[in-house]
């Protein structure tokens, strides 16, 4: 079982850091570029060093809490079935999240839309999937609802078990939402609206419960799965749909 942690922790570890340099392009194509602190070569590699210790520490902390609160990780399960814990649900789960995002990007008030990243080119934000699998997942998700299902179960175990987990998976999508404001000031700055926050902390906290979901119910991986799913549909819908 040590050997099985340690090569899940290093795939999530090693992830982790192929996000880290998918979502590097993405990141500069929103920058002005005579606006960067420092060359993008040097940010890159402090981009690396910093996944490289804060999410080796939150890996391991992600794997620990959520073997104490008996949430699954299919990597540690025996006779899985992957059709119906993994690829079916992911998904599905992917999907209908998709949608969500897509049906409020479509609705527009008095001309003003959920803004996705349009300075990026198409590859970029394909790219940025990547991230949302590994980095997005494993801090919302393996890391955080762990942790608040955790503190719940240790704090308060008379609400039971079902409603700890609704409420961390809740909170977490919550936290989740509101983690995406600051790419929204970063390209709207001062135009940035109420609507165009409520908006982007609802649509997000959306899928968050959709996959917080997942990871309780069929395992981490369907929740990285699914939202990998999720981000490929969504960015190569929105050329079509505008």
């Amino acid at each position: 079982m040590l050997r099985n942690r340690t090569t899940f922790f290093l795939f999530l570890w090693v992830g982790s850091l192929l996000a880290t340099l998918a979502i590097f392009p993405y990141q500069l194509a929103m920058i002005p570029q005579d606006q960067l602190p420092l060359s993008p070569l040097i940010l890159g590699l402090l981009a690396v060093i910093q996944t490289a210790l804060m999410y080796g520490l939150i890996i391991w902390l992600g794997i620990s809490l959520a073997r104490k609160i008996d949430f699954p990780i299919l990597w540690f399960s025996h006779n899985v079935n992957l059709k119906n814990q993994l690829f079916v649900p992911g998904l599905i789960g992917g999907l209908i999240a998709a949608v969500i995002v897509l049906s409020l990007n479509s609705s527009c008030v008095n001309g003003v839309c959920i803004p996705f990243a349009q300075y990026a080119s198409l590859w970029h934000s394909l790219a940025a999937a990547l991230y949302g699998a590994f980095q997005e997942e494993i801090i919302a998700r393996l890391f955080l609802v762990s942790l608040l299902v955790w503190l719940g179960n240790l704090l308060v175990p008379s609400l039971g078990s079902k409603t700890i987990a609704w409420a961390g998976i809740v909170l977490s999508a919550l936290v989740f939402g509101f983690g995406h404001l600051p790419i929204l000031y970063t390209l709207y700055g001062q135009s940035v609206s109420l609507l165009m926050v409520l908006r982007v902390i609802a649509l997000n906290s959306g899928a968050g419960i959709i996959f917080g979901w997942l990871y309780w119910k069929k395992g981490f991986e369907t929740a990285m799965l699914a939202h990998f799913v999720a981000d490929i549909a969504r960015h190569s819908a929105l050329p079509i749909i505008g």
